[in-house]
């Protein structure tokens, strides 16, 4: 195992120094970091690398959430879920189709492994993706009664859509898909580069304007758990304030390596953390900024 400390101790994009300008307080309230590992695979019911607020008395660490795992000690059972649940044909899909060929999400492996724990532990009713891809034929079927997913490139989005897995939630109503694409004022599609970003030229209200704004139109009141991979991400985290109760948690993919993220720490406080991922818990009512309900209008500019 080797530590990450000599690769990113003078990089703007390590946990421990994005935190440390943000001003945020460490898992001992003097600052002081865990130090990331390296190494390709953590069983993270091992390490410590969570941070504990302490603004929150009662705020838990995701180590909390993920130290009961003896039927997942190794993400690879997850092929088994048609077992614990016989009856769930979609499941039944997701472990035929495991084994050679199989294509996880895109993501570190102490990455998803986090993920899918909490997940599993959490087990929310209501889930949002916001961000679509390899994960929406996992984490839907795997966490929740009622889940939701906003992708806002339509040849991905038709993509996606032809997963068997995610072709039986939706079939089942047990998934809501959203392609918030967007068009101009003259009605013509917003043109679109790679991975949903916006095109040299592309009208970025407009997009924004399908993609934040869309949140709005899956008609729920309440979000136990949302992961933000896709476009607008601070916006969309800060939109999530509405929908978020005490207990909700978002996950943000790709956090540590684009420091302009951190903005979301006015209003949220990190609970966990592993690789590029963070995992977040909106901050008491006490200590969250009069704005938190209109905070995401000012960042309807970004789409990254």
């Amino acid at each position: 195992m080797r530590s990450c400390y000599s690769l990113c101790k003078y990089s703007h994009h390590c946990p421990e120094v994005i935190l440390e300008r943000q001003g945020l307080q460490g898992l001992d309230g003097k600052g002081q970091w865990p130090v990331p590992q390296c190494q390709e695979r953590e069983h993270l019911s091992n390490r410590k690398a969570f941070a504990h607020s302490s603004e929150v008395a009662n705020a838990r660490t995701v180590a909390g959430y993920i130290l009961n795992y003896s039927e997942y000690k190794e993400l690879q059972q997850l092929s088994q879920l048609s077992r614990h649940n016989p009856a769930d044909p979609c499941g039944v899909i997701f472990g035929q189709q495991f084994g050679a060929g199989f294509v996880r999400p895109d993501a570190e492996g102490t990455e998803l492994e986090m993920m899918v724990k909490v997940m599993i532990n959490v087990k929310p009713e209501t889930y949002l993706e916001i961000g679509t891809g390899k994960s929406t034929s996992w984490f839907p079927l795997i966490s929740s009664q009622r889940a939701y997913a906003l992708e806002n490139s339509v040849p991905y989005c038709e993509s996606v859509l032809k997963s068997p897995v995610v072709e039986c939630l939706v079939s089942q109503g047990r998934l809501q898909y959203v392609c918030g694409s967007g068009v101009n004022p003259d009605g013509t599609p917003l043109k679109l580069a790679q991975n949903g970003y916006p095109a040299q030229g592309t009208n970025i209200s407009a997009l924004a304007h399908a993609y934040v704004f869309a949140i709005d139109t899956f008609g729920f009141s309440q979000l136990d758990m949302a992961l933000v991979d896709g476009r607008f991400r601070v916006a969309c985290a800060l939109k999530l304030l509405n929908y978020f109760h005490d207990e909700s948690v978002l996950l943000i993919h790709d956090f540590w390596t684009r420091p302009q993220y951190g903005d979301v720490f006015r209003y949220y406080d990190l609970i966990g953390y592993t690789y590029s991922l963070a995992v977040l818990r909106r901050k008491n009512p006490r200590y969250l900024l009069e704005d938190w309900r209109m905070a995401w209008k000012r960042y309807l500019h970004d789409p990254f």
